[in-house]
C-alpha cells in the first residue's frame, strides 16, 4: 500500500478501504462492482493501458496472471469489502505481594506497593465503520499503584485522524537515610514514605488528503507532583569524618510542562518539503530540608540546624526545522536544511537556617552555597 496509501497517494488514489478504492483518484472511478471487465483497476494492473501499468514497469514485479484473475474475480462478485466485526478485550488484574526486607526498596525498584492489588491490566475495543473509519479505545488501571491509561484513537482514510489520551503512574522513593558504619540499616527513618504522582494529557491530529500537504499537530501536557527524599541529606559527624547522607529528608516538587508541535509535509513535483515546529513551556517550583547533626544522633533528637531551601523555575523554548529535498538523479540526492532554536529561563532560590534548638537564634537566609 505503499503507492495508494494515505501518505501522497499517486494520482490521488487511496486504496484503504471500500469506498475509496471503487471512487478512484485524479483519473475517476477504479472498480465498478459487479463488473471488472469495465473496471479500469483491472485494465491498469493488466498492462492493456500504456503508461498506466500497476505498479510502474521497475518499481514492483507485474502481477501474475493468476493474481489478476484474483483481482477480477473479487470485483465480478461485488468488490466485498468486509467491515471488521468489533472486537472487545478486557484482561481482569489481581496479585498478591509479601516482603520479608526492606519494602522501601521493593516499592522504588518495581514501581510496585506490597499487598493486594485489584484492577484492569488491558482494556481495548476496536472497531470500523462501513465507510472504512477505524475506531479504537484501550486503558488500564492498577489499583495501588496508581497506575492509569485511558486512550482514544479515530482514523478517517483519506482525510486523517485523531488521538487523545490520560495517563498516570505513581514514583515511589526512598524513606530511610544513608548507610552508617556497624549498622546493618539506618536508624533514621521518614514518616511517610515519599512519592511523585506522573500525569501526562495529549491531543494529536492529522490532515492526510490528497494533494495537500499533510499536516500533524500535537499538544502535551506533563504534571509531576508530589515528593522524593533527595540526595543532598544533612550531614553526621562520625568519627574524624563528616559522614554525609544519614538523615533522610524529602524534596517537595510541583511541575507543569507544555509541548506543542507541528509538522507539514509537502511534495512539489520532484520536491519534498518538511518542516517541523516545536514550542514547550513551563514551570518548576521544589521545596527540600536539610538536617545537620554536630554529633551522632539518637533516633528521635533534634537537629542542631534545620535548612529550608526553597526553588523556582520558568522557561520557554522553541525551535523550527525546514528541509528541502530532491532527487535528481539516481546517484544524485539534494538536500538544503534550516535549524533555529531559542531558550529562554528565570528562576529563584531562597535559602533559610535556623537551630530548633537554640530558638534565640536569629534564623540566617540567603544563598548557603
Amino acid at each position: 500500500m505503499k503507492c495508494h496509501g494515505q501518505k501522497r497517494p499517486k494520482s490521488g488514489y487511496q486504496m484503504t478501504s471500500r469506498s475509496l478504492s471503487i471512487m478512484g483518484g485524479d483519473l475517476g472511478a477504479a472498480i465498478h462492482p459487479g463488473d471488472s471487465a469495465r473496471s479500469p483497476l483491472v485494465h491498469y494492473i493488466a498492462g492493456l493501458v500504456e503508461d498506466m501499468e500497476m505498479p510502474p514497469e521497475g518499481k514492483a514485479p507485474a502481477l501474475s496472471r493468476d493474481e489478476i484473475a484474483l483481482v477480477r474475480g473479487w470485483i465480478d462478485q461485488g468488490a466485498d469489502w468486509s467491515t471488521p466485526e468489533t472486537t472487545v478485550t478486557v484482561e481482569p488484574y489481581m496479585r498478591w505481594i509479601t516482603l520479608d526486607g526492606n519494602a522501601s526498596v521493593f516499592r522504588q525498584h518495581w514501581g510496585m506497593t506490597e499487598g493486594t492489588s485489584i484492577g484492569l491490566g488491558q482494556v481495548t475495543l476496536t472497531g470500523q465503520t462501513e465507510a472504512g473509519s477505524r475506531v479504537e479505545l484501550d486503558g488500564r488501571y492498577l489499583g495501588g499503584d496508581e497506575d492509569h491509561l485511558t486512550r482514544l484513537y479515530l482514523e478517517r482514510p483519506g482525510l486523517g485522524y485523531v488521538e487523545t489520551g490520560y495517563e498516570s503512574w505513581r514514583e515511589f522513593g526512598m524513606d530511610t537515610g544513608g548507610h552508617l558504619d556497624g549498622l546493618e540499616s539506618s536508624p533514621f527513618r521518614l514518616a511517610k514514605g515519599p512519592y511523585l504522582d506522573h500525569e501526562r494529557l495529549w491531543l494529536s491530529a492529522g490532515l492526510a488528503k490528497p494533494d495537500v500537504p499533510t499536516l500533524d499537530f500535537s499538544y502535551e501536557q506533563l504534571n509531576r507532583q508530589g515528593s522524593l527524599a533527595t540526595q543532598q541529606w544533612g550531614g553526621v559527624p562520625v568519627g574524624d569524618f563528616d559522614s554525609r547522607a544519614i538523615h533522610p529528608a524529602t524534596k517537595r516538587i510541583d511541575e507543569q510542562v507544555h509541548r506543542i508541535s507541528l509538522r507539514a509535509e509537502h511534495e512539489i513535483g520532484e520536491t519534498l518539503i518538511e518542516d517541523a515546529m516545536t514550542i514547550e513551556f513551563g514551570d518548576t517550583a521544589t521545596s527540600r530540608g536539610h538536617a545537620e547533626f554536630s554529633s551522632l544522633p539518637e533516633p528521635g533528637s533534634l537537629p542542631d540546624y534545620l535548612t529550608q531551601i526553597d526553588e523556582t523555575n520558568e522557561f520557554k523554548r522553541g525551535s523550527n526545522s525546514l528541509r528541502m529535498t530532491r532527487q535528481l538523479k539516481d546517484w544524485w540526492h539534494v538536500s538544503l536544511g534550516h535549524h533555529f532554536a531559542k531558550f529562554d529561563s528565570t528562576g529563584s532560590l531562597d535559602v533559610v537556617s535556623l537551630s530548633p534548638g537554640n530558638p534565640g537564634e536569629a534564623p540566617w537566609q540567603g544563598d548557603r552555597a
